[in-house]
């Protein structure tokens, strides 16, 4: 349980750091895109962003978009982990489940928003309802 806590702490410093940059990491993904109709549909998955990432050829840019990236896998990972401690049917498992759907590669993420700037995702159960 220990090793649990210590990943959280470590994974809620990479997002602050993650959230100071905010601005870099969209400016990456506009850069990225090549036309102006892809600069004006929202980029809805992580594989989206994976892809942007193989089409980077900045530093900058790849930097924010791999560092996002990066972030996304290790928070999946450690939905694994938190999983495979498991309690049994309940909200912690509901909640889990949750949290799996929305860290898959394919799902839509644009029904997601923020307060602009630097505020948290609504994850809230309306806004999880509308993207099922």
């Amino acid at each position: 349980m220990d090793s649990l806590r210590r990943e959280v702490a470590r994974l809620k410093e990479r997002y602050r750091v993650l959230q100071r940059q905010q601005f870099t990491f969209v400016n990456a993904m506009d850069h990225t895109r090549p036309d102006a109709f892809e600069r004006v549909k929202p980029v809805r998955t992580i594989n989206e962003v994976s892809n942007l990432y193989d089409r980077s050829k900045n530093a900058t840019d790849q930097r924010a978009l791999k560092q996002w990236l990066d972030l996304v896998s290790d928070l999946s990972n450690f939905c694994r982990q938190v999983e495979l401690q498991g309690q049994g049917p309940g909200p912690a498992e509901r909640g889990l489940e949750r949290w799996s759907m929305l860290m898959d590669k394919h799902n839509d993420l644009s029904n997601l928003r923020a307060k602009y700037p630097h505020q948290e995702v609504c994850i809230s159960p309306t806004c999880v309802n509308s993207i099922k």
